[in-house]
This record gives C-alpha cells, sequence and structure tokens, in this order.
C-alpha cells in the first residue's frame, strides 16, 4: 500500500507524456479544441449558402494547421475546411481561460465573416458558418493519425474554402506568368476598394493559385479599415514579398510588375 501513491503519480505522469506525444502526432488535433460552448463564443449571422452536400458528403483529411483553424482537404481535393481553432475559454466543458482571448478570436472570426460576404471571388470562400445552427448534418475527418471522427457541422465555427497550388510555384510553372502577376495586383487593388486591408500578405504561405486565379488563402488576417494611404502604397506593401521574389529571380517580369503600380 506505501508504494500505491507513487506508482499513481508515475503513471499518471507516463500517461500524460504519450498523450501529449500522440497529440502532438496528430498535429495537435482533437475534436475538444473544434466543439465550442455557444453561450462563451462570438456568433455571426451569414448569409446562407446554396446546396452544400455534394462537398461535405465525402471525407475530408488532416492537412495542416495554423494559428487561427485546422485544415481538412476534400476528398477530390477540390475543397478545405477550415475549423477554428477555439481558445480555451470557450471551449466545452472548460472552466479555464483568460477573457481577454475572445479579442484575437473575435477578429478571426470577424475576418471568415467578411471572406464570405465580401471577399469571395480574392480568398474562395464558399461559406462561413460562425454560429450554432440546425440544418447542416456531419462531416467524416480523418486525423493525421487515420482516426475517423463523425462530427456535427452546426455544432463548429468553419469556413469552406477552394482548395489551390502554392502561390510561387505555380507563378513559375504558368504558361502567363505576366497574368497572374497582373491578377494580383489587381485582386489587392480590390481589396484596398472595398476597404480591407490583408495583416499578412505574404504569398508564398499565405497566397494559392486555382487554375490561373489567384486568391487569399490565409483569410484570418483580413481586417476592415479605413485606409490612411494611398492604394500605391497600399499595393506597395501587400505585394511586396512578391517584389522580393520577381526583383531577386526575373528581372524581367519585375519591370513588368513595377509599371502596373502606377
Amino acid at each position: 500500500m506505501k508504494y500505491f501513491v507513487p506508482i499513481l503519480i508515475f503513471s499518471i505522469c507516463i500517461f500524460s507524456r504519450l498523450d501529449r506525444h500522440f497529440l502532438k502526432q496528430n498535429g495537435s488535433f482533437c475534436p475538444k479544441y473544434i466543439l465550442p460552448n455557444w453561450s462563451r463564443c462570438p456568433q455571426f449571422e451569414t448569409s446562407p449558402a446554396g446546396n452544400l452536400d455534394t462537398i461535405f458528403d465525402q471525407p475530408f483529411t488532416y492537412l495542416t494547421k495554423g494559428k487561427q483553424s485546422f485544415v481538412f482537404v476534400s476528398e477530390d481535393q477540390k475543397w478545405v475546411i477550415k475549423l477554428v481553432r477555439l481558445p480555451r475559454y470557450v471551449m466545452r466543458r472548460s472552466l479555464k481561460g483568460n477573457l481577454s482571448s475572445l479579442i484575437l478570436f473575435t477578429k478571426t472570426l470577424t475576418g471568415y465573416k467578411g471572406a464570405y460576404e465580401d471577399l469571395q471571388e480574392e480568398t474562395g470562400v464558399v461559406y462561413a458558418h460562425l454560429k450554432p445552427t440546425q440544418n447542416l448534418g456531419n462531416i467524416s475527418l480523418i486525423d493525421a493519425l487515420g482516426v475517423s471522427h463523425t462530427l456535427a457541422l452546426d455544432e463548429m465555427a468553419f469556413v469552406v474554402q477552394k482548395c489551390g497550388d502554392p502561390f510561387f510555384p505555380a507563378l513559375e510553372k504558368s504558361q502567363d506568368p505576366k497574368a497572374l502577376i497582373r491578377k494580383t495586383v489587381q485582386l489587392y487593388s480590390n481589396l484596398y476598394r472595398k476597404g480591407y486591408i490583408d495583416r499578412d500578405p505574404i504569398l508564398d504561405k499565405n497566397f494559392g493559385v486555382l487554375g490561373e486565379d489567384p486568391f487569399i488563402i490565409d483569410i484570418g488576417q483580413l481586417e476592415k479599415c479605413q485606409h490612411g494611404f494611398s492604394q500605391e502604397e497600399h499595393l506597395e506593401k501587400m505585394t511586396q514579398s512578391l517584389s522580393w521574389k520577381l526583383q531577386r529571380d526575373c528581372p524581367d517580369l519585375y519591370l513588368f510588375y513595377r509599371n502596373l503600380l502606377h
């Protein structure tokens, strides 16, 4: 009996380490991180989408994670679903967490709402679900360890977005790189005209291409604001990573790009 407590403590430590190990192996994904307590969670009304059954009637497999979401890709490779990563304060059955974490979380959801309602062409977002509903049914998710989870879409915060290729590899393979560069600059012109700014305009990780059309992948950093600078200054800032890439690797395309800014 005298060894019971030490053995119990040792066992708890071992299982705790194993739990963290498998969570890391699973891309840190766990259903509890995406199922909110909606009574503590900001809710945003969004306009209804068209028929989503053809999208959700297939399994989605774990692709990656970001600061704001877990990303799963559809079996046909045409769609991704971004399941919002919850701060501890709004997780179900959680009594912990900091109310201040809601500030960043609310900004993320606001960006998702704007992407769906104002920037579908610029982001490829076809639906944003930001409050509980009762009509969406279930989705089958396959995590990084190959485990299948059947979860209710009505209970989660998420966006559905078109799936494309990373921007710079697509630019290098493009049959018409000038057209792709022109469309990219035009996309950011549209953002300026609609009163939005991208707080993280790094094209090599946050931008994609579908066919020959560019779009913003990381929509959590989109923010509606009053611009205190000219459109030319806006374009310079938003396309800085493109400028560096072209200046270093493609001088002719760099000159073409510079002419588009004026």
